[in-house]
């Protein structure tokens, strides 16, 4: 299934811009951003997203399994 973001807030090296993106067959990743003119049958479109890069949390802290009384 395709995703289409029209008129997205896209962040892209360290900037937001509006753009349009698309996302397809499920692998959470774009595989084009700027102008879409077409979309293919059954899209789903969504207007106006901020979209952001993927976010972890580094502050983390892993400890020796076995060892919970330590993760508080």
């Amino acid at each position: 299934m395709q995703m289409i973001f029209q008129n997205a807030a896209v962040y892209q090296n360290g900037t937001i811009t509006r753009q349009d993106a698309v996302m397809s067959d499920g692998s959470f990743r774009f595989y084009a951003v700027g102008s879409v003119t077409a979309p293919m049958d059954g899209a789903r479109v969504f207007s106006d997203c901020l979209l952001l890069p993927g976010f972890c949390d580094v502050h983390v802290h892993l400890r020796e399994p076995g060892f919970s009384y330590k993760e508080t």
